[in-house]
């Protein structure tokens, strides 16, 4: 939530504020509010009023104190545990999630209420919740393992994603985050492996899992694994075996990601430029197209495709300028 102030707004006393924050017209807190909120002001002195507006009825309110309490640092950890509470409105538990997560360490006293946030059936609070625990850290790691055990995966979810977020602390969990990694649920594996990734420092722990993906049935699983296995660069090659034969998959997004999954994770362009180049006669045009860029991102190493890219240019159909663009790269060496 953004306060903006008018050029001729006037500037409330100490009072004003004071007698603001503790008003029941709406305006007249919201003004007391926004008077708090810029960085040039010093909330501190008003942390109990601005405390107590969390139990005003009218959301907006509610939303502007989280706003003002996330200005005050540790002093507002409390105050901010009791925004995260189920009975304050969806908006203002993200709120104050957003604000424990930027506070660190010194929000360790939310962390109960952060794992209640977990369980609610809002994604984003859920969401905001992981990475605030991820930002607290090595505390809420035991936490958020204990939530691995719940029955619902989109909890068990977000509590893996928090546990990628509190990083190398969270070595722990590694067994536990690999065992669920062989859950028959895609989102469930997905994010096993890009939490292993984070805990372990070493982009190829979660290899093992996108690899098994890329052979699933379901095509927007094989996609999003490799969207993961391109994510992960040059660290993604020992997988360049099984990406190339994505590059024969019956769905052409699929197709599509698998060249410029094999161009990111800078696959040997030897045997990987050929199998590319052929795509740039793909019935798909979006493949056509992400096959030409992908060959634009070798560089130099992808000379032996300028003849077709070339073809292609001189066709002067939909996919020419993409062609050019490459030819363009791949000359600069």
């Amino acid at each position: 939530m953004a306060f903006i102030r008018g050029p001729n707004a006037s500037i409330m006393t100490a009072a004003e504020i004071q007698t603001g924050l503790r008003a029941e017209a709406i305006e007249l807190r919201l003004g007391a509010l926004a008077e708090l909120a810029p960085p040039e002001s010093d909330p501190a002195p008003y942390w109990a009023d601005v405390s107590a507006c969390l139990e005003y009825p009218a959301d907006p309110v509610r939303q502007a104190a989280v706003v003002v309490l996330a200005r005050m640092g540790a002093p507002a950890v409390a105050p901010l545990t009791r925004a995260l509470q189920p009975d304050q409105p969806p908006v203002v538990r993200v709120f104050a999630a957003q604000a424990v997560g930027n506070l660190g360490p010194h929000a360790a006293p939310a962390i109960r209420e952060l794992c209640r946030a977990l369980t609610a059936p809002d994604a984003g609070l859920r969401f905001h919740s992981a990475f605030a625990m991820g930002k607290i850290g090595a505390s809420a790691s035991p936490w958020l393992q204990r939530m691995l055990q719940f029955s619902d995966p989109l909890v068990v979810c977000a509590a893996v994603d928090g546990l990628g977020w509190v990083g190398p602390p969270a070595a722990h969990a590694v067994p536990d985050i690999q065992r669920l990694g062989a859950s028959p649920l895609p989102k469930m594996r997905q994010c096993c492996a890009a939490a292993l990734i984070k805990i372990m420092q070493n982009p190829a722990a979660g290899l093992p899992i996108l690899e098994r993906d890329l052979q699933d049935p379901d095509p927007e699983v094989r996609q999003g694994a490799l969207e993961q296995i391109a994510d992960l660069q040059a660290s993604g090659q020992p997988a360049a075996p099984n990406v190339a034969r994505c590059l024969a998959d019956p769905v052409p997004e699929v197709r599509g990601a698998a060249t410029l999954t094999l161009a990111r994770n800078q696959a040997d362009p030897a045997w990987a430029v050929p199998h590319i180049e052929r795509l740039l006669r793909d019935p798909e045009m979006m493949v056509q197209v992400k096959a030409a860029m992908a060959l634009g991102a070798y560089g130099p190493r992808a000379r032996s495709a300028l003849p077709s890219l070339d073809a292609i240019r001189r066709e002067a159909g939909p996919v020419a300028a993409v062609a050019a663009a490459a030819m363009e790269r791949i000359s600069e060496g």
